[in-house]
């Protein structure tokens, strides 16, 4: 949470913070209080076997930071990070030891630990890697999930000796060392192989420093990894790690009753089954908004206004209204998702996130008034639009029951099924069609400002909703360092998404897993699940 930012202190202080080490954290935001030293492996570890996990998404599917997102499994295998969070949400050293911020804290200095060794005989870690891979990420070309925030605020990186990575900054950012960390994904590759092969063979065969190395994969329906024995952090116990994309529920269910799968995500409906068959179920916790997205809400004068639409139905707020007064949140909650989820009021923020406003109640279920609404905005006779369904998540689900409410008070929506990763990426990315809506999740992060810059920034990688309002506070908000200061920009930003009704939210949820008995326990000090996601799979025990 803010409380994180204690961790900075600004001016004539330097800071110099030493951990422990290990990976991501669930939703809440990191403490301030500093771990104890980096732990070491508990004793030699012969890799054995293999750890099959079966998923519903493995997101797009790509290897280097400077064509995908944060949200992948792989990565958590194959790379080391600067920084690592734990399970209590503590800032943990990784390829970093130590650091420290400059007087004007805008010069970050990252001691590296030496003797880290690159998959496959490709040498040394070193800091012209740290420079390398950073500077990829920030490449006007890159198209990384948090590339256009660092764009922002990293002015250029130096490497003066093999163990010394300086980060130099155009403005004040206290919570670097959190955005170098294993939770925002921000790997380190070698670019000293990316150099030598080219981007197109990186990424067909990437090489990182992480506890599994890469072996083979078929797209993003399957990836095999192989264990790197006596990894300077932790040697996983399973020999091998096979991750498999399955979007069917069904299929991934019986893929683990009968032993072809050790691990599987499942949905709140499926979790009486599973407890009863003897799987063990592991809940994470809320970590996703999960709604509608309307595309097209670009307020700015003179910035992607080449693709704004002013009849485009979104852009007045009644018709936002009333499509979210047409919803009955909690017999979704009820109904699809077993009583598991939250239902939701604003969208990336969850209750109790650093500036919630305990105002901001879900929107009541009041279709009569929906209709009215509808009618006033100029579609009393009905509204037609397309809504496309995405795949990843259960969203589907959410879009389909939401479409049977809309139905109810006069708008038609033409579905059809998609995936953020097969299109609909590249049309937020682009600000393209306006006008269609779409099921859409935004994971909850500590870092609140990077997470919501995303979507409610125009330089952001979506820019969801872009208004003059909204981009005041998403510039100011990275360099506020006082935490009160920095609660009301985010309260202040949350009111005006909430008063305008900008987003279609429908719930808050958490991934469930369904584990058999070859897994034993999962942590270390580190959490099984970075949010959403499955990581850490080197700390997985092997139970036979």
């Amino acid at each position: 949470m803010v409380r994180r930012r204690r961790l900075w202190i600004a001016a004539a202080v330097v800071a110099v913070i030493s951990l422990a080490l290990a990976s991501c954290a669930p939703a809440g935001g990191p403490g301030a209080k500093p771990s104890g030293g980096a732990p070491q492996p508990s004793g030699p570890v012969k890799p054995a076997g293999t750890l099959s996990v079966a998923i519903n998404d493995i997101g797009v599917g790509y290897f280097l930071p400077i064509v995908s997102s944060v949200d992948k499994p792989h990565w958590s295998a194959l790379y080391d990070y600067l920084t690592y969070m734990d399970k209590d949400n503590k800032l943990l050293p990784g390829l970093a030891t130590k650091w420290e911020v400059s007087p004007d804290a805008k010069k970050w200095t990252f001691q590296l630990r030496k003797g880290v060794q690159f998959h496959k005989g490709k040498g040394e870690l070193t800091s012209a890697d740290v420079k390398g891979s950073i500077e990829l990420i920030v490449a006007k070309d890159s198209q990384g999930m948090h590339s256009s925030r660092f764009r922002d605020i990293i002015e250029g990186v130096d490497a003066p000796d093999p163990a010394t990575a300086v980060i130099r900054l155009k403005k004040q950012q206290p919570d670097l060392p959190i955005l170098m960390s294993s939770y925002f994904a921000t790997a380190i590759i070698s670019t000293k192989n990316f150099e030598a092969v080219g981007k197109e063979a990186a990424e067909k065969n990437p090489i990182g420093s992480g506890p599994f190395q890469f072996i083979e994969r078929t797209g993003t329906d399957y990836m095999k990894f192989e264990a790197v024995e006596d990894h300077w952090r932790k040697t996983p116990e399973f020999k091998n790690l096979v991750l498999r994309k399955i979007p069917e529920l069904t299929t991934r269910i019986a893929m683990l009753k009968t032993g072809q799968a050790d691990v599987i995500d499942i949905e709140a409906l499926s979790k009486p089954e599973m407890t009863a068959s003897g799987f063990r179920v592991v809940r994470g916790p809320l970590s996703y908004s999960k709604g509608i997205h309307l595309q097209g809400m670009w307020f700015i004068p003179g910035v992607h206004q080449e693709n704004f639409d002013a009849n485009n139905p979104f852009v007045k707020k009644e018709v936002r209204q009333a499509l979210n007064l047409a919803i009955d949140r909690n017999a979704i909650v009820k109904d699809v998702f077993a009583g598991e989820a939250v239902a939701a009021s604003v969208s990336t923020l969850l209750p109790n996130s650093p500036g919630w406003n305990p105002n901001w109640k879900p929107y009541p279920y009041d279709p009569e008034k929906a209709k009215k609404l509808l009618a006033d905005a100029g579609y009393a006779k009905g509204l037609e639009l397309k809504l496309t369904l995405d795949k990843r998540e259960y969203l589907a689900q959410i879009g389909e029951a939401v479409a049977m409410y809309w139905e109810k008070v006069g708008v038609k929506a033409k579905m059809d099924y998609g995936d953020w990763a097969g299109g609909l990426r590249a049309l937020a990315v682009g600000r393209k069609n306006p006008g269609i809506a779409w099921a859409h999740r935004q994971i909850y992060s500590p870092e609140w400002d990077l997470q919501m810059t995303l979507y409610w920034w125009s330089k952001g990688l979506a820019g969801f909703v872009e208004h003059p309002v909204l981009e005041e506070i998403m510039v100011k908000l990275p360099t506020v360092t006082d935490q009160k200061s920095r609660e009301e920009l985010i309260r202040k930003a949350g009111d005006f998404i909430y008063d305008n009704y900008f987003w279609v939210p429908v719930i808050y949820d958490a991934p469930i897993y369904a584990l058999n008995k070859r897994v034993g326990d999962w942590t270390n000090n580190m959490p099984m699940m970075q949010l959403t996601n499955l990581v850490n799979f080197e700390y997985a025990k092997r139970t036979e």
